[in-house]
């Protein structure tokens, strides 16, 4: 038997459709009460998009109805995976900034910095384990929360306009709350695999920062070289070339 269809389907393409284009997913959500991920796949199942190019096609040469309602900056209504989604740096994290902001073109402070992040995050998760060494063994933690709600019947919702509706929904309590929390012994191996995966980087970070000085030693090497051949063949003055490399 086929699933009824949820009502808040079409209330969020109407909502779409009223703001033609411009309101995104995680307003339409937030407006309904829903996630974002479904409405982005009733998105891209009713085909919104091309239902609101069908609405504006028609328009005559010079016909400026539609002039302005282009997607506003740093609208993504058209965003599926996001692997390819322009970013700007001003809506990130401040975390994220602060450390794009500190890159330098010095690869050794570039190194310097990505270390201590690491060796910081390290050290925060060993200081939790070692908290979780004096708690009871029967404390438990919070691990996930969901809330659920009682959506009106199609039939209660016909008789009113689409902003009542919307209204009506964002009006509704949670009715059903799901708590998920973890055991002492749970929090800490989840607390361990992440431990293990930061150190893993910093192994791995260490190994290219020793490859590096590794590949400036042999450079400089070899421009000692040049310059000493360099040297020698101009006929300034005699010497074993291979005694001075020895020297080095």
């Amino acid at each position: 038997m086929a699933r009824e269809r949820r009502p808040e389907r079409d209330l969020a393409f109407e909502l779409f459709r009223k703001s033609k284009g411009r309101l995104e997913v995680k307003e339409i959500a937030k407006k309904l009460n829903v996630k974002a991920a479904t409405v982005s796949q009733w998105k891209y199942r009713d085909k919104w998009e091309e239902k609101l190019k069908e609405k504006r096609r028609g328009g005559q040469f010079g016909n400026k109805n539609a002039e302005g309602a282009g997607a506003p900056k740093g609208n993504k209504n058209a965003e599926t995976h996001g692997g390819y989604s322009s970013i700007d740096l001003n809506n990130l994290p401040e975390e994220d900034q602060a450390y794009i902001s500190n890159l330098s073109l010095d690869t050794e402070t570039n190194f310097k910095n990505e270390l201590q992040i690491l060796l910081a995050k390290e050290k925060d998760i060993r200081h939790r384990l070692e908290a979780l060494d004096y708690e009871p063994e029967d404390k438990l933690y919070l691990s996930r929360e969901s809330e659920m709600q009682a959506v009106p019947k199609p039939e209660q919702l016909e008789r009113l306009e689409p902003e009542e509706r919307v209204e009506r929904i964002s009006k509704l309590q949670p009715t059903l709350k799901t708590i998920t929390r973890d055991s002492k012994f749970e929090r800490q191996q989840k607390l361990l695999v992440a431990f293990d995966r930061i150190h893993g980087r910093i192994i791995k970070l260490l190994d290219s920062i020793k490859t590096y000085q590794l590949d400036c030693k042999r450079i400089e090497l070899d421009q000692q070289r040049y310059e000493l051949s360099k040297e020698k063949v101009k006929g300034t003055f005699e010497f074993d070339l291979e005694d001075e490399l020895e020297d080095l």
